[in-house]
């Protein structure tokens, strides 16, 4: 089990110790690193994946405030109910692929482009549904 490690770094946040509990509910040996922890470091435990608050907020805005934003100024809107459904899906949808394209070309990071992409498309299973059930 060691020798998948994933870090958990820590920016003060509340929820390391949770997501460390859930990679290592999942077999993986994870360890949690302040953000004050030398690169260094990191990069000689050549770690499978690294974790921080980041990705976690940027879920939330890209699967459920976007959508919500968009749903409120559609409802303000005279437009259709199936326009008004499309464009709160459409803004729900995970992040696309070309993110990691684009990063891998222009330098970007690339494997957290990738991760973007794993952790929306995984939790858009969940949202989306619950985004259609609240446009009725």
């Amino acid at each position: 089990m060691k020798n998948e490690l994933v870090i958990v770094i820590d920016f003060g946040g509340q929820y390391n110790q949770l997501v460390a509990r859930r990679v290592r509910e999942c077999n993986v040996y994870c360890e949690i690193y302040s953000y004050k922890v030398d690169i260094e470091k990191i990069k000689e435990m050549n770690p499978k994946g690294i974790l921080d608050g980041t990705m976690g907020l940027y879920t939330i805005v890209r699967l459920i405030l976007i959508p919500a934003i968009l749903f409120g100024l559609t409802a303000l809107l005279p437009i259709p109910a199936l326009l008004r459904g499309i464009t709160v899906i459409i803004a729900g949808m995970p992040t696309p692929v070309t993110t990691a394209l684009l990063s891998a070309k222009y330098h970007g990071n690339e494997g957290y482009a990738t991760g973007m992409i794993f952790v929306t498309t995984i939790l858009s299973l969940f949202t989306l549904p619950v985004w259609c059930w609240l446009l009725g």
